[in-house]
């Protein structure tokens, strides 16, 4: 079992059999959702939109057209996609640099300690992802990227092809995530999966091992 707090003090000890490990980024590698959200609502403002906390919570691990979806669903209006996901995520990048945001300790321990294959897998524009890596100085921590937004495609289907991505198969697959829905998905499928929990997703995580973070 993972479920292990930095309070404590400990390291997470990865199986020998774990030959790849995946990780998401927004929330996984730091808890980066709460500048999302703060600049998420900013964009929205220009539609007379505040969205809830709970809200957000149903966007996490979701492609930008998806949450979209979700918005126009909920408050019936339509915003400019490619409007606001380019600014919110300049905003995001800015506010993340200005509060001196870093990664989780206890994935910055697995980034160096351990010699696994690491990829990023994440719904998020690459563009963000590569900026984002290099501000926290870590892009050579990582083999490669997988960006669901700049694939047109969803992270179930990367995780049913993990031969084909990763050279890889569920059993000798690790994956860190910080949503249920991929979680969810992961685990049906057989990967090893650690559940990041944090403030924007804590108490909707439950039959996973969790990786509780404490310094966000």
């Amino acid at each position: 079992k993972y479920k292990i707090s930095s309070k404590g003090g400990f390291m997470i000890v990865i199986p020998k059999n774990i030959t790849t490990i995946l990780f998401d980024l927004d929330g996984t590698i730091a808890n980066t959702e709460q500048y999302h959200f703060l600049a998420f609502n900013e964009c929205l403002k220009n539609y007379n939109i505040q969205i809830s906390k709970t809200d957000f919570q149903m966007c996490l691990g979701k492609t930008e057209d998806e949450i979209h979806n979700i918005i126009l669903a909920k408050y019936n209006v339509d915003y400019d996609l490619n409007w606001v996901m380019n600014t919110r995520l300049m905003k995001s990048l800015e506010i993340i640099r200005r509060a001196n945001l870093t990664p989780y300790k206890e994935i910055c321990n697995i980034l160096n300690y351990y010699s696994q294959k690491k990829y990023i897998v994440s719904s998020q524009n690459k563009d963000f992802i590569l900026a984002l890596l290099s501000h926290w100085n870590i892009t050579d921590k990582f083999d490669g990227i997988i960006s669901c937004h700049e694939l047109k495609t969803f992270k179930h289907i990367i995780y049913n092809n993990l031969e084909s991505y990763f050279g890889s198969t569920p059993k000798t697959t690790l994956l860190f995530e910080d949503a249920e829905s991929p979680l969810s998905i992961a685990t049906k499928i057989g990967i090893q999966t650690v559940a990041v929990q944090h403030d924007l997703n804590e108490g909707t995580l439950f039959s996973y091992d969790q990786l509780i973070v404490t310094n966000y």
